[in-house]
């Protein structure tokens, strides 16, 4: 079993007294340590955005052939919005993996992240998966910015699969799901309405009783005549 090596340099950034060139030597002891204790560091420097130390442990990683879980630290790089390390771990880390942390920077409205992975290039059905995960979490800023990316013609196409997706997730409330549509989902408030409708009086098990009640309310005829 490895020594339990603990650096207080992880959160601190370079405050704690330890100089600046002596950091990759005391890493490369925490490497030579054994392998695990290095996957748990690795993750907390990536947790607090310690991008120098991602880096520096990526090449002493790598020089001496231990294996550290990029695509994991990826998510959670993406998760605490962390762009600096992102862009690390898929450059010098080259994480290979990338619609994990996308829905999870869209998930937990990480703007910045969900931009750059979207610069970067995703596929459409990538997109639409980011678009339910920011949806399921009332991240109205998210979607209104993937909603941009989208192509028409896919959202005409997954509209049914993302409501649902976001109804199984059973989230705290549909204020996503009610700033999605009232965002014009459809590019047409009749077929909006339509769609939403056909839904709402749909046969059960179809989606979750949660949202058919909710798109009754709001999003249904029924609502149309109400009003």
């Amino acid at each position: 079993m490895g020594s339990d090596y603990s650096f207080p340099i992880v959160n601190h950034g370079w405050s704690s007294g330890v100089a600046r060139d002596a950091v990759p030597e005391l890493l490369g002891f925490l490497v030579e340590g054994g392998a695990e204790n290095v996957n748990q560091y690795f993750m907390k420097a990536t947790r607090f955005g310690s991008t120098e130390l991602v880096s520096i442990l990526l090449q002493l990683t790598q020089a001496r052939g231990l294996h550290v879980n990029v695509n994991l630290a990826l998510c959670v790089a993406s998760e605490y919005s962390n762009i600096d390390t992102v862009e690390c771990l898929i450059t010098e880390g080259h994480a290979t993996s990338f619609l994990g942390p996308l829905m999870m920077a869209a998930r937990n409205g990480c703007a910045p992240v969900v931009q750059w992975f979207v610069k970067r290039g995703c596929a459409d059905m990538e997109l639409c998966y980011a678009l339910t995960a920011a949806t399921s979490s009332n991240q109205v800023a998210i979607i209104t910015s993937l909603l941009q990316c989208i192509p028409q013609q896919m959202l005409n196409l997954f509209s049914f699969g993302i409501l649902k997706s976001v109804g199984e997730e059973r989230p705290d409330s549909f204020q996503g799901v009610n700033f999605l549509l009232s965002s014009d989902l459809l590019r047409d408030p009749i077929a909006t309405y339509a769609f939403t409708n056909s839904l709402a009086t749909s046969n059960e098990g179809i989606i979750t009783t949660e949202l058919r009640v909710f798109l009754l309310d709001l999003w249904s005829v029924a609502h149309l005549l109400r009003e």
